[in-house]
């Protein structure tokens, strides 16, 4: 199956026979995942904003020795414990096993941009790195089996803005250098190194091992968008999409006593839909391979880059998928996807595939009865006036929203973005509020602990906004939706301007009446810590359960949901007129 021209690689719902099944936190996708990647046989195709390659699948990195662990868990196994396994492999040691049995790895990592985000930046070319390294170990004959390439988005802002912005840009490139640590410090070395796309913007130093200083000259760009999504193909036949990136900060099991407790949701797919996610792939892939060799050319010519470039050719048919026997799960997958805007004013990038967006809106108008959210962010104003009209329209409609306590901090601290998207926020969970009353609940998920004493990396960046009621927070990383047990969507995308028409995002939409309410069921079992049976409301027992557990003390609830108050779940609000809504 060709790639196809338009850039849709969204099927209508499809009926033929095929699987999908839900996948809960990251050790049970972590273990999915790469028992798919043991028995591939042909191609393994991944797409993350992020891949440690030195990550084990319990979630503890194998170069260094482990931190402080977390709570012990009662029966742990490989990928159900938070102390170390020496037993359990490495993504590295996976992905390098594949290629020497003569399966092409091909893997696109998102890039981002270096002065604006440096820190991703350098974790971003740290990991490729890293995987260039494990490439090299392999023989001569199968080296050309692992192709990797560290992709950013390609949209820029206009010429007026990256003008006007000069002053700006320059200020944070002084900042990015400046985080590469002094001189002396033994670590600047690899941060460098790390630092590729920065190397055009420093001068060389006057003295060998002297200080890199920023080349003041440069007229330097900004590149808003990113590739946010998280899928993987395996020989064209199984596919994986969802919120989760591969990365110790992401790993938690179902009883969430990690460091840094987190909480994913992903599904494993097989039948027409995989074919799908094949040919987006195959679309970015060579849509992007050629981008990636000029730019690693650029900064190989301002100082060595050290690595091999992998081969990285560009990618002309995808496999259409065998058909999968039992009941048709129908579904389909559903993409964001925008590139560069020839525009003198541009801000953000030209819209190419809104499939996201049009399946929110679908799903949302379509619902009657229950919908059930969670999600990262609920920022998007559209997303809001579509639930907004439905409850009015709907007057049996509910509606319950899981968020996290805080959003991360991506980009350093409570920065205008930060502070905006938190505002936006706060309007649309006051206009839900307002259009359904006491037929709408926020809700977020607690541990069933104090939070840890200790000052391990992984809590570096948390503060009092990430506790509550005695315990943690448990980041709700994952993007659910599901409308009155008849349709779920689950992927990368979340409830803000930039999943539903800025960054690349895929997820899935299932449409299932017997699968969907199974999915629910089950989720709703990990977060409430009990089975909702009987004849009661569904609904009603949530509520119920979720505000007997706000009253008790941590160790002593059955479950993680508790109710949370608006103003909660948008602290450190802030407008800001220069930052654009869909850009948060």
């Amino acid at each position: 199956m060709a790639p196809t021209a338009t850039g849709s690689a969204a099927r209508s719902v499809d009926d033929r026979p095929a699987s999908v099944t839900p996948l809960f936190e990251a050790a049970e996708t972590y273990r999915c995942l790469a028992d798919a990647v043991a028995e591939a046989r042909e191609t393994v195709h991944m797409a993350y904003w992020s891949v440690q390659p030195d990550l084990s699948l319990d979630g503890h990195t194998v170069r260094d020795e482990p931190g402080p662990p977390g709570r012990p868990d009662s029966n742990p196994v490989c990928g159900e414990s938070d102390a170390p396994d020496r037993d359990c492999p490495a993504w590295a040691e996976l992905l390098a096993d594949a290629a020497r049995r003569g399966v092409v790895v091909r893997m696109i990592l998102s890039d981002f941009d270096p002065i604006l985000v440096p820190s991703e930046h350098r974790r971003a070319w740290h990991s490729y790195r890293r995987f260039c390294e494990i490439r090299d170990a392999l023989p001569a004959d199968r080296r050309a089996n692992f192709q990797i390439m560290c992709s950013r988005h390609s949209a820029a802002v206009g010429p007026v803005p990256r003008l006007l912005g000069q002053p700006l840009l320059h200020a944070r490139l002084r900042r990015a250098v400046k985080a590469l640590g002094p001189e002396e410090d033994p670590e600047r070395p690899d941060r460098l190194a790390d630092a590729a796309m920065l190397w055009p913007h420093l001068k060389p130093p006057r003295t060998a091992g002297g200080p890199s200083r920023p080349r003041f000259a440069s007229f330097l760009s900004a590149y808003p968008a990113v590739h946010h999504e998280k899928s993987c193909i395996i020989d064209g036949a199984v596919g994986f999409v969802g919120g989760l990136d591969i990365d110790r900060v992401r790993f938690d099991t179902r009883r969430h006593t990690s460091l840094r407790p987190w909480h994913d949701v992903a599904v494993r797919l097989e039948g027409p839909m995989v074919a799908d996610l094949a040919v987006h792939f195959a679309e970015r892939w060579s849509n992007e391979v050629a981008a990636f060799r000029r730019r690693h050319a650029e900064a190989a010519a301002h100082r060595p880059v050290g690595v091999l470039l992998p081969e990285a050719e560009p990618l002309t048919s995808a496999i259409d998928p065998p058909a999968v026997p039992g009941r048709a799960a129908q579904g389909r997958i559903v993409r964001t996807v925008s590139g560069h805007r020839r525009s003198l004013f541009a801000l953000g990038p030209k819209r190419r595939v809104s499939g996201t967006a049009e399946a929110v809106e679908t799903i949302i108008r379509q619902a009657r009865e229950h919908l059930y959210i969670e999600n990262q962010f609920l920022r998007s104003g559209r997303v809001a006036g579509w639930l907004a009209e439905q409850g009015q329209r709907c007057p049996d409609l509910r509606l319950i929203v899981v968020l996290p306590l805080a959003p991360e901090r991506l980009g350093g601290g409570w920065n205008a973005a930060n502070r905006h998207g938190q505002y936006l926020q706060r309007q649309a969970l006051r206009r839900l509020s307002a259009a359904f009353g006491p037929r709408f609940g926020l809700y977020t998920l607690l541990t069933r602990h104090a939070p840890p004493d200790n000052d391990h990396p992984l809590r570096a960046d948390l503060g009092a906004e990430d506790t509550a009621r005695g315990s943690d927070g448990i980041y709700v990383h994952a993007k659910v939706m599901i409308a009155d047990d008849r349709v779920a969507m689950i992927g990368s995308a979340n409830l803000n301007g930039r999943s539903l028409s800025v960054d690349t995002e895929t997820s899935v939409v299932w449409t299932d009446p017997e699968g969907v309410v199974d999915f629910r069921k089950a989720l709703w079992r990990r977060h409430l810590g009990r089975s909702i049976t009987g004849s009661a409301d569904p609904f009603d027992l949530w509520h119920e359960h979720a505000r007997a557990d706000a009253r008790r003390a941590p160790e002593a609830r059955t479950g993680f949901v508790v109710p949370m108050s608006i103003e909660r779940a948008t602290v450190h609000a802030r407008r800001s007129w220069l930052v654009p809504d869909r850009m948060v």
